[in-house]
C-alpha cells in the first residue's frame, strides 16, 4: 500500500498511486520559488508564491539554483495560506 493516497479530487474521490490530472506548474528560483527546506528522510517542504488550483498528488517541477536541485516530485500534501494581501502555496514532496 506504500504509495497509495485518498483523495478528492477533480474527478471525485480518488484512492490511487497515480497522479493527480493537470499542468505540472514550476517552481524556480528568482521568479516564484520562496523557501525550499529538502529532506533526504522525510517530506520536504517548498514554499512558493500562490500557485491557484494546485492540489494534492499532482506534478510540479523544482529549479532551485542555490541548493542545486532539480527535478519532477508529486505533491503529497499542497496547502493553500493567503494572508492580507499575500499568498503562499505550501508543497511537501518526498524524494524518489
Amino acid at each position: 500500500m506504500t504509495g497509495y493516497a485518498l483523495w478528492l479530487g477533480v474527478d471525485g474521490l480518488r484512492w490511487t498511486t497515480g497522479d493527480e490530472p493537470g499542468d505540472s506548474p514550476e517552481v524556480t528560483t528568482g521568479v516564484n520559488l520562496i523557501d525550499h527546506a529538502p529532506c533526504n528522510t522525510g517530506l520536504s517542504l517548498v514554499t512558493a508564491f500562490l500557485l491557484p488550483g494546485m492540489t494534492h498528488s499532482q506534478r510540479f517541477s523544482i529549479k532551485d539554483t542555490r541548493r542545486d536541485i532539480e527535478g519532477t516530485f508529486r505533491a503529497e500534501m499542497v496547502r493553500h495560506e493567503l494572508k492580507d494581501v499575500h499568498g503562499r502555496t505550501l508543497l511537501f514532496y518526498r524524494k524518489m
